[in-house]
Order: structure tokens, then sequence, then C-alpha cells
């Protein structure tokens, strides 16, 4: 990948990053103070934290992940090596996830009955075979 494209996807990478702070902001007087961030094997929430860590922190959070992934790619020495396909699949993993889990927490903050493990299993599911296509191409 060149440069050009690169950068172009890290900033829509980082845009769509963006999107559950966005979304926060606006539905901030509907959530309550304390948000249900954790959840256990058995989908009760097991660990809270108030709506500006939520609503800002964990965007921000993935945000910096997504740059230690990006910049470890970007400088790995063995980075010809992967396929175009790989390399852009590695770089919208932390941006999917948050946006998973963000609306996820923002459903269940704002009483939506939504079924936690599905959703994981879901997502983990995808990815596993999302990745099994990528790699072996």
């Amino acid at each position: 990948m060149t440069k050009k494209e690169l950068r172009r996807l890290l900033i829509v990478t980082t845009v769509v990053m963006l999107v559950p702070l966005v979304v926060g902001l606006i539905i901030w007087p509907q959530l309550p103070d304390q948000i249900a961030t954790h959840f256990g094997v058995n989908g009760q929430a097991n660990g809270w934290h108030d709506k500006n860590k939520t609503v800002f922190g964990v965007p921000l959070l993935m945000i910096m992940i997504q740059y230690i992934c990006f910049f470890s790619l970007y400088f790995d020495p063995s980075k010809n090596n992967f396929s175009k396909g790989l390399f852009k699949g590695l770089l919208w993993i932390a941006p999917i996830i948050e946006l998973i889990m963000m609306f996820s927490i923002y459903g269940i903050a704002l009483g939506y009955p939504l079924d936690i493990g599905m959703i994981v299993n879901f997502v983990v599911g995808y990815y596993l075979l999302a990745w099994v296509t990528i790699y072996t191409k």
C-alpha cells in the first residue's frame, strides 16, 4: 500500500472511531450517570464507569490502540509480505469492535434488552471466518 493509501485508511478509521463519541454526546442527557461497561459470561453487568469515562475514555483509548497497531504494522520490516487485504483487515479490527461495543453499551444503558453473549459470539465468529478468508488468499 502506498503512503497516501495508508494515510487515508488511518484517517477514515479514526473518523469511524469518533462516531460513538459524537453519538454519546447526542444522547448524553438520556444516559445514566453510571454505565455498565463490563459484562460477565452470564451477560450480567459486573463493571461500571461514569458516563464521562465511557463516552470520552473508551473511544479515545480505542483510537490510541488503533494508532499503536497502525504504527506497529507500518514499521514492521516484514510488512511487504502482508497482503493488502490482511493489512486493511488488521486496521479495521479496532474500529469495528469499538462500534459494536459502544453501541451495545449505549443500548443497554438506555434500557434496550441486548444479549451481550450473542453479540460477542457473532463478532468472534465473523472475524474468525474473515481471517481464514483473508489470510489464505
